[in-house]
């Protein structure tokens, strides 16, 4: 998924959180990014 965005002229970026203090623990804690540059504001 990464591969193909960036093929498409997206910066994309993946984050694995983890912050037990914030309740941010376990395996589902991947956050994805996907910005096209020159895009918005």
């Amino acid at each position: 998924m990464m591969r193909k965005l960036e093929d498409l002229g997206f910066v994309a970026r993946a984050w694995n959180l983890y912050e037990p203090s914030s309740g941010i623990v376990g395996n589902c804690n991947t956050i994805f990014e996907a910005v096209k540059p020159g895009q918005g504001g």
